[in-house]
């Protein structure tokens, strides 16, 4: 066997052999969709503190493109308190779970689709902004999956995917 054959085989094998598969439980996916449901109530009733709560202790956000990252559960809570505050009108917070990649049995990466949208008078909503987030979340002693790190990646409306 020719030596750079030789090494990409056994590089091969040293990267398959460290990185094991993790198994997805059911209960986990459903606990991380259930964190991503209790994100759009918090964000839709405009309150901060729930949603701070979602987030660990040593977590970051960053909004891109404006690139405004916020690190700790305590600058989240008033970064969402400022954003609430100025929030005009009826808005509604919809995400979609797309992926979900363990690397770990205590961490998942996950990409998402989030509509925010305007609810008009009669109920009808028109579509105000969308993200792609890029996320990762880790179990907590308590069992509970908080957020880490959050990328929202706010995107054309005319590439907006479609709800669901």
């Amino acid at each position: 066997m020719s030596r750079p054959l030789f090494l990409a085989a056994l590089t091969a094998f040293a990267l398959g052999a460290t990185a094991p598969a993790y198994a997805q439980s059911q209960a986990d996916r459903d606990a991380l969709k259930a964190l991503a449901a209790e994100a759009d109530r918090a964000w839709d009733a405009k309150d901060a503190d729930a949603m701070a709560a979602l987030y660990a202790e040593d977590a970051s956000l960053l909004f891109v493109p404006r690139y405004a990252k916020v690190e700790g559960r305590e600058a989240i809570r008033r970064q969402f308190t400022a954003a609430f505050a100025g929030r005009q009108g009826n808005m509604r917070h919809v995400t979609t779970v797309g992926d979900l990649v363990f690397s770990g049995a205590d961490t998942v990466f996950s990409d998402s689709y989030v509509r925010v949208e305007q609810v008009k008078p009669d109920g009808t909503t028109t579509l105000a902004r969308w993200f792609v987030n890029h996320s990762m979340a880790v179990r907590g002693e308590d069992g509970a999956w908080r957020l880490k790190a959050v990328r929202a990646h706010q995107r054309p409306l005319e590439e907006a995917r479609p709800a669901g």
